[in-house]
């Protein structure tokens, strides 16, 4: 369908706003090229531009990213909440190393959501305590046009995104992984000690703190009788006169 005058020259207008920030000179060029575009050459351009974002668009679609959090990728997946997933690096930089992938397409590290990197703080306590990695690398990527987070275990030496990787098993990964997601469970410094009554039988906390107060008041010293005996008034006879 053929656009109509109108559009044609709203078209017109974007396409020089496009340009405004160009030099004097090539912007002046560029603005007499626009107002001698004919309608055709209008139409002409819109429809490339539109073919262009239709294929971005199903480029985004189909990426390797969007095919792990689909699931038509296999992967081996670490943790996830509702905005991100969590998978193990099949070429990790490091044992551990983690990719969290945001499930809505992000574009750059700034429009991540935070709770995606609460996701990543998460994992990287685990990966701490599990893992026995001295510190976690927190990094932000772009890859077919989507922004991800990278947490890279640090155990002897410094390392970024960019150092050496290595090629790991199946096996490896999926034993990593599980070493990863169990609970870090923090012990009491005090264990409690088992106390028993005269009968064998197992004191209770509460019942074993009233029976240690009992006793506290049992032990109390008396208090001490007056080593000072009372006056005693000496009567004297009665003088007969």
């Amino acid at each position: 369908m053929p656009l109509t005058k109108e559009q044609i020259k709203q078209l017109k207008e974007q396409l020089k706003s496009q340009v405004s920030h160009l030099p004097q000179e090539q912007k002046a060029e560029a603005l007499k090229q626009i107002n001698e575009m004919s309608d055709k050459a209008i139409e002409t351009l819109l429809s490339q531009q539109q073919e262009q974002q239709s294929q971005s668009s199903e480029e985004t679609q189909n990426n390797i990213f969007r095919m792990i959090v689909s699931g038509q990728i296999d992967s081996i997946k670490v943790s996830e909440n509702q905005e991100a997933l969590a998978v193990m690096d099949i070429n990790p930089i490091s044992k551990g190393h983690l990719i969290i992938i945001p499930k809505t397409p992000v574009k750059n590290s700034k429009e991540i959501p935070k709770s995606v990197f609460s996701l990543a703080e998460s994992l990287s306590k685990k990966i701490t305590e599990n893992l026995k990695a001295s510190s976690v690398r927190l990094e932000t990527s772009q890859q077919f046009q989507e922004a991800v987070i990278h947490l890279i275990p640090i155990y002897n030496k410094q390392l970024n995104i960019n150092s050496p990787r290595t090629k790991a098993s199946q096996e490896e990964l999926e034993s990593t992984a599980k070493q990863i997601q169990k609970e870090v469970i923090k012990l009491s410094k005090e264990k409690e000690k088992i106390k028993l009554d005269k009968k064998g039988r197992i004191i209770e906390p509460s019942e074993q703190t009233q029976k240690e107060e009992a006793s506290q008041s049992q032990e109390k010293p008396k208090p001490k009788k007056s080593s000072l005996k009372k006056d005693k008034t000496i009567k004297l006879p009665r003088r007969i006169p």
